[in-house]
Formats: structure tokens, C-alpha cells, sequence
């Protein structure tokens, strides 16, 4: 008799205080090229300009889903949209800190040009030793899952799907010094899914990949709550307020970030700031949505 064995996942929390663990000083050299996609906004410009200030870092790759105008073209920037006049903004800050900046639009889910642009970065500007995979699309118009246009799926799963399997597939495990998912607290409290079920789907995936893959890589997804200053804008409903998690503000999220580099880790973390009152690990896994707190008398 033939058996098709089919690996198991089970979800599960288990608590660690962040000040209990050991932390180790993480070294780089001027010669080191970090890959950040997403890296033209949001969370990945903050990771650029703190691993800049704190840790040294002066070689970075940033993506963005969009072509970039030419550093050439820059003096003109009344030309470009907002957005764009922004992320010059951002990227000049970067480089006053003396970094050298390379900006590129990856095609993350074409994997023949993919290969072609990350060969010609490696060529032109050295190996690349950290990744921060950054890159994220949510969908706020069609939040019943029925009602999602195929595209908009793929839209939303193809970053951290597509995007994740074509990337590391470009690295080089033996050069790599860390690869950091930014997954959500979505993927594993599904009252936080909600809404959101493609998005919750994707961070799901990578968090299951950096499991399958941490022996070979040196790679943690982070399931990160929302955070306060910084990203796709703090989550202001009640399911979240009922779940006990505070959003983080950017000072918090960057400690935890340099806690995750430099110290070991299992393949997936969910660090929180919680409020005591309210944060029940244990009811968080729960399919339905956490109870509203008893009214105070």
C-alpha cells in the first residue's frame, strides 16, 4: 500500500520577553549591499534610514513596483507627482547619511527579469547579503472574499508569493547574512483577517515558507502588528482594540528589529506592545472574534 504523506502545520503562540534574551552585535562591512523591496516608502524607507544611522549600513538596493525616474532627472522635480517628489525627498535624506542608493522597479513576479536585474545590481554594485522583503498590496474595496476580481487577488498575493519564491531564488543562501519577511498579525489571528482573507493568505505563505526554509536560510517572517507612524496606517477598528495589541510606534518597531537581527529567533515572531488588561495570548487563535471586554460598573 502507497501512502501520500502530507505535512501538517499547527499554529500556536508561545510567549519569550524580548530583555531575556541574549543580544549579539551584528557586523557589517562597507562592502555589503542590503535588498530592500518596497524600499522607496513606508516601512522599508524607515528600515534603510535606521539600518543606515544604527548599523552602519552605506550600500542599499530599494525597490518599488513602479518605474523610478533617473537620479539624472531629479533636479527637475516639480516634473514628478507628489509621491514621487516624496520618495526623492526620503532617498536624498538617505544618501546625506552616506549611503549609496540604488533605486530599481524589480518585477518580482517575472522571474526571467528578475533574474536579469538582480545578476546586473550584483555586477555593478557588489553581492547582496540582507534582504528585507518589505513589499505588500492590500485590497479596501472588496472586502468579501466572493466578490474579489481575480486580478485583485493576485494583485495582493503576487508580492509575497510569486515575489518571495522568484527572490530567494536569485540569492545566494551562503552570502546572506538575514532575510526578513514583513508578514502581519493577520496571518495568525483570524479575527484580524477579516476583510482581508487575501492579504491574511499571503503573510500566511511566507510565514510557512520561512518555517520550511530555516535550516537552509537565515530567514524570520515577522507577523507585525500595526504600527502607529509608520506603513499602511494604523488599524483603528474593534476587532483589533479587542485583541489587546497596541499599535507600535516606529521606535518600538525598529528595537524589535534589531533584537530580531541580532539575536536567535524561530523562523516566525509576533512582536507585540499589548495592553494587560486585555491581551489573552491564549484566545487569539480563536476563529471567532475576541469578546468585548465586561462593561466596568
Amino acid at each position: 500500500m502507497f501512502r501520500i504523506i502530507r505535512p501538517l502545520y499547527h499554529s500556536f503562540l508561545q510567549e519569550t520577553e524580548f530583555e531575556a534574551l541574549a543580544h549579539q552585535a551584528i557586523s557589517f562591512s562597507d562592502t555589503d549591499v542590503i535588498l530592500i523591496t518596497g524600499g522607496t516608502r513606508g516601512l522599508g524607507m524607515l528600515c534603510a534610514r535606521h539600518l543606515a544611522t544604527r548599523h552602519g549600513i552605506r550600500q542599499f538596493v530599494l525597490t518599488g513596483k513602479t518605474p523610478f525616474p533617473p537620479k539624472e532627472e531629479w533636479g527637475r522635480m516639480e516634473t514628478f507627482s507628489e509621491p514621487v517628489q516624496e520618495k526623492i525627498k526620503q532617498i536624498q535624506k538617505l544618501q546625506q547619511l552616506g549611503a549609496t542608493v540604488h533605486v530599481t522597479a524589480f518585477p518580482l513576479d517575472d522571474a526571467k527579469e528578475l533574474k536579469q536585474q538582480y545578476e546586473t545590481v550584483q555586477a555593478t554594485i557588489g553581492e547582496i547579503t540582507g534582504i528585507i522583503h518589505a513589499a505588500g498590496s492590500m485590497d479596501i474595496e472588496n472586502p468579501a472574499f466572493i466578490r474579489k476580481p481575480v486580478s485583485t487577488l493576485r494583485r495582493v498575493t503576487s508580492p509575497k508569493v510569486e515575489g518571495l519564491l522568484n527572490l530567494i531564488e536569485m540569492a545566494d543562501p551562503g552570502k546572506l547574512q538575514f532575510v526578513i519577511l514583513f508578514s502581519s498579525v493577520s496571518a495568525i489571528i483570524p479575527g484580524l483577517g477579516a476583510g482581508q482573507s487575501d492579504y491574511a493568505m499571503a503573510n500566511a505563505f511566507m510565514d510557512y515558507y520561512a518555517g520550511i526554509h530555516h535550516n537552509r536560510l537565515p530567514i524570520v517572517s515577522i507577523q507585525w502588528p500595526s504600527w502607529k507612524e509608520t506603513g499602511m496606517g494604523e488599524a483603528k477598528n474593534t476587532v483589533y482594540d479587542r485583541s489587546g495589541l497596541l499599535s507600535i510606534l516606529n521606535s518600538e518597531g525598529l528595537g524589535f528589529l534589531d533584537r530580531i537581527l541580532t539575536s536567535p529567533h524561530k523562523p516566525v515572531v509576533m512582536p507585540v506592545v499589548a495592553d494587560p488588561a486585555r491581551f489573552e495570548p491564549e484566545t487569539l487563535l480563536e476563529a471567532k472574534a475576541p469578546a468585548a471586554p465586561p462593561a466596568s460598573k
